[in-house]
């Protein structure tokens, strides 16, 4: 069954093809599953720095760099999960896996770069510096919740 809004996009815009793809089953996919990834990253950005911000002044000078990421993964990976699933639902993402994979890379690519960015203009790390941490547990840890937070919109489908 076609949700009311995909039918009503239709009606809209018969054959007019401005931001639609028709698939082989004939279903459109919008132009919302690219917006839905770059809008999970610029609303996912403020806890992740305030919650950093907490880990680096207060939490690694007590416990490490190690526990400090595996206390605060959880927190992120919490917080990550419901902005998820208010983008898809605002956005009507569909509850199929190719336009919710989409989503989720997009917002990978969008969060790793606004990383990589403020690394290099904020910290004045070399990208190659950034790169390298990832080698390391903590930036390993990092990582692998960035990969987790990428899988949201599509493990959200079958949660629901």
């Amino acid at each position: 069954m076609r949700s009311h809004r995909v039918q009503r996009l239709r009606k809209s815009r018969p054959g007019s093809g401005h931001g639609c793809i028709r698939g082989t089953d004939d279903a459109i996919l919008n132009d919302h599953h690219d917006q839905g990834g770059a809008a999970l990253c610029p609303l996912h950005l403020p806890d992740r720095f305030i919650l950093g911000t907490i880990r680096v002044l207060v939490i690694v000078p007590r416990v490490g760099e190690t526990a400090a990421v595996l206390l605060e993964t959880p927190l992120i990976l919490v917080a990550s999960w419901f902005v998820c699933r208010w983008c898809v639902g605002r956005l009507d993402v569909p509850r199929r896996v190719p336009p919710r994979s989409l989503m989720g890379v997009v917002g990978f690519v969008v969060l790793m770069a606004a990383e990589f960015a403020l690394g290099w203009l904020v910290f004045e790390r070399p990208l190659s510096e950034q790169l390298a941490a990832y080698g390391a547990v903590p930036g390993a840890l990092g990582l692998a919740a960035q990969v987790a937070f990428a899988t949201f919109p599509t493990v959200q489908i079958w949660t629901r």
